[in-house]
């Protein structure tokens, strides 16, 4: 469906199947029926024209991928009824400055908004939220993140610009201006926590024994990353052969190699703390 540049979909539709415009190339613009409820998986994926896109007041649930790679999308209104984003919905959507995320919403998945663009400043997190997946908010130009009320909600709370997951102490979502806090509610930052963040300079305090995989990607080189310190700079790291790599710590003594290590050559691996 290349060549469909619009349609008019009948009233009665209450959901819309998985991949049913993908790669509808032509696509610019589509009004939902009012009775839709589910925006299936890859239901828009690569609608690369696609510009303007009214969603339904009943819609409740928002599929894996199901607009990714809409690169012409700027602006999306999510209905106060949604309570489901999936994997990778808008990820690439890189026309994409803000989204208000409604009250209702309770489920983020993993890169859900992976947006590479610097004007997407700030995240404001309904409290009804339960699950915030891997990397959901992989936003280049990140400043802020915040709750719409308070500083939590009894699973996740806000620190320093760091979403943190209270139960587990697993710092979520970093950003730009995030500063680990040093009190002990962060002993792990997770996967992705800070992929593709601008971010210049960081300390990771010595409450912190565990960097997840990929918690860095992204942020070295053209992108930012130039300080790393490490307040216990005895680490290792676990290379795909399973073997327990030490690293010295001169390397991570030195902050502008300890970033070239963080998120460069080495961020791909998970790191864990040398227990003396």
């Amino acid at each position: 469906c290349t060549s469909l540049a619009n349609i008019t979909l009948p009233d009665g539709l209450i959901s819309i199947g998985d991949g049913a415009f993908e790669y509808c190339k032509s696509l610019t613009g589509i009004i939902l029926p009012e009775r839709v409820e589910l925006i299936e998986n890859f239901t828009f994926r690569r609608c690369t024209s696609l510009a303007n896109i009214t969603l339904p007041d009943g819609l409740t649930s928002i599929g894996a991928y199901a607009f990714s790679n809409c690169t012409s999308l700027a602006n999306i209104t999510l209905p106060d009824g949604l309570i489901s984003i999936g994997d990778s919905a808008f990820e690439f959507c890189n026309g994409l400055a803000n989204i208000i995320l409604p009250d209702s919403l309770t489920t983020i998945g993993s890169e859900a908004f992976l947006v590479f663009n610097s004007n997407w400043k700030s995240v404001v997190i309904p409290n009804n939220v339960t699950f915030i997946g891997v990397g959901a908010f992989s936003l280049g130009g990140l400043e802020s993140i915040t709750f719409k009320e308070g500083t939590g909600n009894g699973v996740y709370h806000i620190e320093g610009n760091c979403l943190i997951e209270t139960a587990t102490k697993t710092l979520v979502a970093g950003c730009n201006n995030s500063v680990i806090p040093k009190d002990g509610s962060v002993t792990i930052i997770g996967e992705k926590a800070f992929a593709y963040s601008r971010i210049k300079s960081i300390t990771i305090p010595e409450c912190v024994v565990k960097i997840c995989k990929d918690a860095f990607h992204g942020c070295y080189g053209n992108f930012g990353l130039e300080s790393v310190i490490f307040e216990n700079p005895n680490w290792y790291y676990t290379n795909d052969d399973g073997e327990e790599i030490i690293i010295p710590s001169r390397y991570l003594e030195d902050p502008s190699l300890a970033a070239s290590w963080l998120g460069g050559n080495r961020a791909e691996y998970e790191w864990k703390i040398i227990v003396k």
